[in-house]
């Protein structure tokens, strides 16, 4: 089994959250400050260089404004 950080499901769906973000106008520096982490790791999970847990996805969609179930949503397209 390949690693999840591979799978085009996963890469899916960071693609929409980075999307997400560019769309509201948020840049990396103000979602990070948000957080409360640094941008290298807002750049890293946009690259796939690391991986998302369940519970920093949900920050992360809370902070969008937007329904982390969405994010699934894009998955069955």
């Amino acid at each position: 089994m390949k690693k999840t950080i591979y799978d085009e499901r996963y890469i899916a769906l960071v693609l929409w959250l980075k999307k997400t973000r560019k769309e509201k106008k948020i840049t990396m520096r103000n979602l990070a400050a948000q957080m409360g982490c640094s941008y290298a790791f807002i750049s890293k999970y946009e690259k796939n260089q690391v991986r998302l847990d369940v519970l920093q996805y949900f920050e992360i969609c809370t902070l969008l404004e937007v329904d982390p179930s969405d994010g699934f949503r894009q998955l069955g397209t």
